[in-house]
């Protein structure tokens, strides 16, 4: 609401006499105002704020904070917050010393947290190149948002910028960062054909998130971000039941699946919870944003793992498939070698065979017609050789054609002489000659 909180704060002295410092988070607050009464009894405002830009501060620091100096004894202060849309607000005072260190762990913490995000990004640009599945681009897109929306968010965008208020890119960037990570939820679920009924529903969040867009552009900002929290309260419970109610393994295993949308729905109830009063907010709700994008890099590992051990069993099936062919391939080689090698042998054999009968026949005393019928048989066991060597040829590759013409009536003469058959009067003029 419009509306901002009071905080009347008594806050001591350090023992050490150093000064302390009054911090509040998280950011996202748009307006914080101290006011401290001076020696003369008189109130001083001191402002800071996401409204406020980082060099108009008085604590140069991504944490919002107030250098309370010249304490000699317990004070009375008034903290006036404005905010539009923190789900919890830390306020604590402490000597200077213990707070730089915490905000020494603080920014090593989140220096951490976001190396994780960015290596999330560069492992899904990687496999973006590898796999050209667009899941890893609306994967990145996604990350990518939730990197800057929690850049801004945690103070750090402020210190880039020094000059400007980065109030309103908290709002867009934190609202872009619910839309495409609900595209990339969505477009991921469909894969494992959760029920239709549930993956039309999931649409309907994604509208309502983009709408709150146009609204934190053009209206109230408060009713965007109120928006924004209804839907991002909502969806991950959504997003663990559409889950459970998968189908068919895709990008994983059904179990991976239900496993890290089940964390994902443990880790946001520690803002949402509070955001609906049923508990405290704590640490843990503060941070929220860290542990939704470590179950992002949890997830996108989770597909990593999955693609790999998938290319990994493709890759063993093709290497098996081609041993086999390999196998084939010997095998018909050496078939082709034994029938090539039996062609030759018979060749040589029945030639040398029929080389004996002809000088045989030569030397004995025949009827001429027997000669004949003898020599005409070897002629044609001769062709059946000729005709082996030249099939070998082919498959081998080495036969040549050499045309040659041929006298049709001496072929059929043959024929009859060899059936033994009444010979025929063929007329020339009926028989020609062709190329075969």
């Amino acid at each position: 609401t419009p509306s901002a909180f009071w905080f009347r704060l008594s806050i001591a002295p350090p023992e050490d006499g150093s000064p302390a410092l009054l911090s509040v988070g998280l950011p996202h607050l748009d307006d914080v105002r101290l006011y401290r009464q001076d020696a003369a009894g008189h109130w001083q405002e001191s402002r800071s704020g996401d409204l406020i830009p980082y060099n108009q501060r008085s604590w140069k620091s991504p944490r919002l904070a107030f250098v309370m100096a010249h304490m000699e004894h317990a004070e009375t202060v008034y903290l006036r917050i404005s905010t539009s849309g923190s789900v919890g607000i830390n306020v604590a005072a402490q000597p200077l010393g213990p707070a730089l260190a915490d905000d020494l762990r603080y920014t090593l913490f989140h220096a951490l947290f976001l190396g994780l995000i960015v290596t999330s990004i560069v492992l899904s640009v990687t496999f973006l190149f590898y796999s050209h599945d667009l899941i890893f681009l609306n994967f990145m897109v996604s990350q990518s948002f939730i990197l800057a929306g929690l850049v801004t968010l945690h103070g750090y965008a402020s210190v880039f910028l020094p000059d400007q208020s980065t109030s309103s890119a908290t709002t867009l960037l934190g609202i872009a960062s619910g839309v495409t990570g609900i595209i990339f939820h969505l477009h991921l679920m469909k894969r494992f054909q959760p029920l239709r009924v549930l993956f039309v529903i999931g649409c309907a969040f994604a509208c309502f998130e983009f709408i709150a867009v146009p609204l934190a552009l053009f209206s109230d900002a408060r009713i965007a971000l109120g928006l924004h929290a209804s839907v991002m309260a909502a969806f991950p419970p959504f997003l663990g039941l559409m889950a459970w109610t998968a189908r068919v393994p895709a990008s994983m295993s059904l179990w991976s699946l239900r496993a890290i949308y089940s964390a994902l729905v443990v880790s946001a109830s520690v803002w949402i919870l509070p955001q609906l009063g049923i508990v405290q907010p704590n640490w843990m709700t503060l941070n929220g944003g860290v542990l939704h994008g470590v179950i992002n890099f949890g997830l996108i590992l989770s597909l990593l793992a999955y693609l790999t051990m998938r290319d990994r069993r493709a890759a063993e099936q093709s290497m098996l498939a081609m041993a086999q062919l390999q196998t084939e391939r010997a095998i018909q080689n050496q078939s082709f070698a034994a029938q090539q090698n039996l062609t030759w042998m018979l060749a040589h054999e029945v030639g040398t065979s029929l080389s004996v009968i002809r000088m045989t026949v030569a030397k004995e005393s025949m009827t001429p017609r027997s000669k004949s019928r003898i020599d005409r048989a070897i002629t044609g066991l001769d062709s059946v050789i000729r005709h082996c060597l030249d099939a070998d040829r082919i498959q081998s590759g080495h036969w040549q054609i050499s045309p040659t013409r041929i006298d049709l009536r001496q072929i059929l003469d043959q024929v009859i002489r060899q059936q033994d058959l009444p010979r025929l009067v063929l007329d020339r003029s009926s028989v020609t000659q062709a190329p075969i």
